[in-house]
């Protein structure tokens, strides 16, 4: 087999060229390895000769044949030649005068880039700070979601966040109209519930009070009779419901935590959210290493590999949204975007992955750095006791190992840039 590599800017071009005794013994190969899916009455399967079968279904064997002698002679030029492809290759073919065939072949690789400096850069560190009113913030919070709905007394007034239980009866031109009445109706002042200023014109009033609201429909109200037209509704305050926000005190402390006073408690929180905004900081820091170390190298990431992790990440998008019942059609219908809009607003997302990716594939071959077999073993013990399942099943699966040493080499990556980056 004649080979022949030709390079260009962003892709390669193959061309293999297959004598006929080579293609001979390809179709051959192919009609062995193939022959026992097709059934030929009179033969055992398997055994009916290859003309019988290409006679009744037709060249059968001459795609397989040309998958496996390009590919064979592909994978080896790749390697031999050190070439970094990214996606799978434009096939096409000719077939030759003498019996042969020529097999042509493109593909697109990585763009060659230099790679930036990766050791030694000065980052600025993340400050892992909690303010005194951040621990408040948290423990009104608390407060807050403790909070319970009590039924006010007479003389009570109407405010915003109460809840008031009315009857309420509503008329056009002095005419009731249809689903305009109501009896016990409970109402969250505040909420935009109603139409209008109609929530707005029931503060301040009192329990057991009877009040006329004066308000408008919208132009564009779903019942088209209404739609623009001034309404008058009659409203009986019933009961009134408030939100009783218990006293920050010990006794409050205690119900909702296992400590005794107010100040352990503050303590508590404090240690808590300071641990938190430490590990933020990291992950910060850790980010800002990275991103300088990328940015460090000049190149554009291949437009068909960004592509590529788009349709990975609404892959995943979409697995995220099944397991709670909605699909990613009902989603970006929900948030009104087209799935173009969606695949634009993933880009940069999408770009930055790739390079990242890229970036680390030179610092790993400039470093020497290898995942043993003994460190994918330990992650996949990992892995199987968090699933509940045993350790070989997840050895078994190609995906899964190539998951776990694809994770722990980003891992072993991003360690040494943080050890050889200073944090500043």
């Amino acid at each position: 087999m004649e080979k022949e590599i030709k390079r260009g800017k962003g892709e390669v071009n193959f061309t293999f060229t297959v004598s006929a005794d080579e293609w001979k013994s390809a179709l051959e190969a192919a009609y062995k390895a193939e022959a026992a899916k097709y059934r030929v009455e009179g033969f055992r399967k398997g055994k009916a000769p290859r003309g019988v079968i290409e006679k009744q279904y037709g060249p059968v064997f001459f795609e397989p044949a040309l998958t496996d002698t390009f590919y064979n002679a592909y994978r080896e030029m790749v390697k031999a030649e050190k070439i970094d492809v990214v996606g799978r290759p434009e096939v096409d073919f000719d077939e030759l005068d003498d019996g042969g065939i020529v097999i042509r072949a493109r593909v697109e690789v990585v763009p060659p880039f230099e790679l930036g400096k990766y050791k030694g850069h000065n980052v600025k560190k993340t400050k892992a700070t909690v303010a005194e009113k951040d621990v408040e913030a948290y423990m009104e919070r608390m407060r807050q979601s403790r909070a319970r709905q009590v039924e006010a007394k007479e003389g009570a007034k109407l405010a915003k966040g109460d809840i008031a239980i009315i009857d309420f009866v509503g008329s056009v031109d002095g005419t009731e109209f249809a689903g305009g009445r109501a009896s016990d109706y409970e109402l969250e002042i505040g909420s935009g519930s109603f139409i209008d200023t109609f929530e707005d014109q029931l503060v301040g009033k009192k329990l057991g009070e009877n009040v006329r609201v004066n308000v408008k429909f919208p132009d564009n109200y779903h019942a088209s009779e209404l739609a623009g037209k001034p309404a008058l509704f009659v409203v009986d305050i019933k009961k009134i419901m408030q939100r009783e926000i218990p006293t920050l005190d010990d006794r409050f402390v205690r119900e909702i935590s296992e400590f005794d006073t107010v100040e352990a408690f503050r303590n508590d929180v404090r240690a808590r959210l300071t641990s938190q905004a430490e590990m933020q900081a990291k992950a910060n820091d850790e980010h800002e290493v990275v991103k300088t170390v990328i940015e460090a190298s000049k190149f554009t990431a291949p437009a068909s590999l960004v592509e590529r992790q788009i349709d990975a990440i609404i892959q995943d998008m979409e697995f995220r949204l099944m397991q709670q019942g909605v699909g990613i059609e009902g989603y970006l219908q929900y948030v009104n975007k087209s799935m173009d809009d969606f695949r634009n607003e993933q880009r940069k997302n999408a770009d930055s992955i790739v390079r990242t990716r890229l970036v680390f594939d030179k610092i790993q071959d400039a470093e020497g750095f290898e995942i043993t077999e003994a460190e994918i073993k330990a992650e996949a013990q990992k892995v199987a006791d968090a699933a509940g399942r045993k350790v070989a099943e997840i050895l078994k699966s190609p995906d899964r190992v190539n998951y776990i040493e694809n994770d722990l080499m980003y891992t072993k990556i991003v360690s040494f840039l943080l050890a050889n980056n200073k944090l500043v």
